[in-house]
């Protein structure tokens, strides 16, 4: 498999290190290699200054942690398109950058929560226990302790619907054949 300059397995060929006069673009450098994983892991470093902000006492206490918000969920942006644009996807940042997502968002939902009582808590322990559900099942299946077969689509009938404004055949779906 193809290695990037960092040690970690790219999910596509890197550009050559040296294009020739046919090349359109110039050769890669070693930041623009390391640069998008680089992005996403300051990117959860950046939760406990986040957090701290947040939590801060000073006049300025929502003015910062909206800024550091806004700035991480920028840099969210950034290194997927560099990523993608210089041809230097990762298998680590596959894995970190939706990991990343989740801990930023999750981490201001339960600072929200804790500031705005009951009405925000309800909903942030449904998003936070959907999100952990879903991650799970999506590692499952990628380590294969989950698979899904394909079902055949089910047959369709028609029915009459009197109550229907346009009372017409509709299509509704059933088990048995037809």
């Amino acid at each position: 498999a193809m290695r990037a300059h960092i040690g970690v397995p790219l999910l596509r060929p890197p550009l050559l290190p040296h294009c020739g006069p046919s090349c359109s673009e110039p050769a890669l450098t070693d930041w623009q290699r390391q640069l998008p994983n680089a992005l996403t892991l300051a990117r959860v470093l950046a939760i406990p200054p986040f957090v701290a902000a947040f939590c801060s006492p000073v006049a300025t206490r929502r003015a910062v942690p909206a800024a550091l918000f806004a700035l991480l969920s920028a840099t969210d942006f950034a290194d997927g398109y560099l990523a993608r644009r210089w041809e230097v996807q990762t298998q680590f940042g596959a894995f970190l950058d939706p990991v990343a997502d989740k801990l930023l968002v999750c981490t201001t939902l339960i600072l929200l929560s804790a500031t705005l009582g009951l009405c925000m808590a309800l909903p942030t322990i449904v998003i936070v226990c959907r999100e952990i559900a879903v991650s799970g099942l999506r590692e499952c299946a990628l380590l294969g302790l989950l698979c899904w077969r394909a079902r055949p689509a089910i047959p369709m009938r028609r029915w009459r619907c009197p109550l229907s404004p346009n009372p017409t055949y509709s299509t509704i779906p059933s088990r048995a054949p037809i």
